[in-house]
């Protein structure tokens, strides 16, 4: 009897046991499987980032830091000192102390940092709600380049503008329709209105009588000109 009880006994300690790590195993399983599917989506979100139009760096709780990207003429492994080293003195230092407020108080920042090189970046700090500190490099180079060249066009356009303007004889342009798009002080002075009343109702310098011969000799001189494109580069010039 002693001895059916002792075994009856052994066997539920084994029962348990085995229980027991049944459930240990199935515990770890999981484990591993929810470390795997974060590893799965750090190396997924990590390949995005790498693929954005973007460069910057991260910094951990720990203090720890990481690059995002590549920087234009560094390696992936460049540090933030790296980058600063290529900004001048007063850039590095205005961006190294907001970089120092995102990491110490979460300070948002936005500035703008231009490289030795000519590389232009749009410079964006900001505080994750991991509490990681994230600083985004966006090359707006080609941007500013964009946005340098249409400075000059309008320039060039507003003293094109004031030498049209500054004609003392009516002048004025139209489109390959023959339609009045455009005319000086002048012409507006020679109908009594203003450029843009003129050219809003098509006004003509020639007589109601006249006008149709006046459109066929600046359908003619189209002609002779070879003006193919919506706005004609030469205008017409009235006596």
């Amino acid at each position: 009897m002693i001895v059916f009880a002792a075994a009856v006994v052994f066997l539920t300690v084994v029962i348990a046991l085995g229980g027991l790590t049944l459930y240990a195993r199935a515990r770890l399983s999981e484990a591993q499987s929810r470390r795997n599917a974060a590893e799965r989506e750090r190396a997924d979100l990590y390949a995005i980032v790498n693929s954005a139009p973007l460069t910057g760096f991260l910094w951990r709780g720990d203090g720890q830091e990481s690059a995002l990207g590549a920087l234009a003429g560094h390696a992936t492994a460049s540090t933030f000192a790296d980058f600063l080293a290529g900004l001048d003195a007063d850039t590095a230092a205005r961006l190294s102390a907001a970089v120092m407020g995102l990491r110490a108080g979460g300070t948002p920042f936005a500035d703008t940092a231009l490289l030795a090189d000519g590389t232009a970046y749009a410079v964006t700090g900001r505080h994750a709600e991991s509490g990681d500190a994230v600083l985004w490099l966006a090359d707006i180079s080609r941007t500013r380049a964009i946005e340098a060249a249409h400075a000059a066009s309008a320039t060039s356009a507003a003293a094109l503008r004031a030498m049209f303007e500054a004609v003392p004889l009516p002048v004025w342009r139209r489109d390959r329709n023959l339609a009045l798009v455009d005319c000086n002080a002048a012409y507006a002075a020679a109908l009594d209105t203003t450029r843009e009343a003129a050219i809003a109702a098509s006004r003509e310098l020639a007589p109601e009588s006249g006008r149709g011969k006046a459109l066929e000799l600046a359908r003619a001189a189209a002609r002779s000109r070879g003006f193919s494109r919506l706005d004609c580069s030469c205008p017409f010039i009235g006596a």
